[in-house]
């Protein structure tokens, strides 16, 4: 058992000794990581949904309906007091 501890010891120290020694290199000025490297052009806007503020489809004349009864039932519910169970 004790040499397994030795063993596992030993290779521990070497993994971290040899892994704390390495430095990644620099990027070249070609490559996208670089801070000094060039920059890509924008993409142009895509026009596939643009929208159109000229031909918007209308609201439905039921959703009006609908859209103005639930405005008179909150009304309705903020001018009656709410009773205390």
């Amino acid at each position: 058992m004790s040499s397994f501890k030795a063993v596992a010891t030993i290779t521990f120290i070497i993994l971290i000794a040899g892994c704390a020694k390495y430095e990644m290199p620099a990027p070249a000025t070609s490559h996208p990581a670089h801070p000094d490297a060039q920059t890509t052009p924008l993409d142009p806007v895509a026009t596939t949904l643009a929208i159109d503020e000229e031909n918007l489809p209308q609201t439905p004349p039921e959703f009006k309906r609908h859209k103005e009864h639930i405005q008179n039932k909150k009304s309705q519910q903020m001018d009656t007091p709410q009773q205390m169970p």
